[in-house]
């Protein structure tokens, strides 16, 4: 996909980290190096938001209803476009669990902002995601992860206890936004398999990363 490919090429590319729920900035610190921008929230610079979540849509627990983490996210991506000249189309969005599952909800509610998201232990978790323009997706997921189950489904583990979303729904989503065609190509590496559709609108790509033995 897109972003490993720009990262590959080190290009003047930029990535935002999403941290997960609970979590902050000290947590994520290590990618705070160029390109990647670590974003916090809670008591790091953005006001006192209630249990270091981002409101990713159906997870994770309670959040004010005025706070509109989406707004927040591409006001930080703006202020890197108007004063660190980042190229506003290599932006790129990774991030655990409710970290990635708000990478899921930039991508659907502003899609226009990032080029590519990376969620990783993640599950698109909003309703009527419809990106209005192609956004490329690499998904990474552990077969074995019992907080984000694959299958979907109430989860065992983890502090919010709920029914969640299948990943392949949100795949669907995006090869369904991206014009995809069903033709994937996959490659199979021990426990690690990689579907990738490359036949897709605007040069964008769908790839899911599983990892057979792999937990959250």
């Amino acid at each position: 996909p897109q972003l490993r490919q720009a990262l590959l090429r080190d290009l003047d590319v930029q990535l935002l980290v999403l941290h997960a729920e609970q979590f902050d900035l000290g947590h994520v610190g290590h990618a705070q190096q160029p390109p990647a921008h670590v974003v916090g929230e809670g008591r790091h610079g953005v006001g006192a938001r209630t249990g270091y979540t981002w409101k990713a849509g159906g997870c994770c627990g309670e959040k004010a209803s005025d706070e509109d983490d989406v707004s927040f996210l591409v006001a930080v991506i703006d202020g890197l476009v108007a004063n660190d000249g980042v190229d506003p189309n290599q932006v790129y969005v990774t991030g655990i669990s409710n970290g990635g599952m708000m990478a899921y909800r930039l991508a659907c509610d502003a899609p226009e902002s990032v080029a590519a998201i990376a969620p990783v232990s993640a599950t698109l978790f909003t309703d009527d995601c419809a990106p209005g323009v192609p956004v490329s997706l690499l998904h990474i997921h552990g077969l074995e992860d019992d907080n984000v189950l694959f299958e979907g489904g109430r989860n065992p583990k983890g502090l919010v206890k709920q029914d969640r979303p299948p990943v392949l729904d949100g795949i669907d989503t995006f090869l369904a936004a991206d014009d995809c065609s069903s033709e994937v190509t996959v490659a199979d590496d021990d426990d690690v398999v990689t579907e990738t559709w490359s036949d897709c609108a605007a040069e964008s790509t769908v790839e899911l990363v599983t990892i057979a033995t792999g937990g959250h």
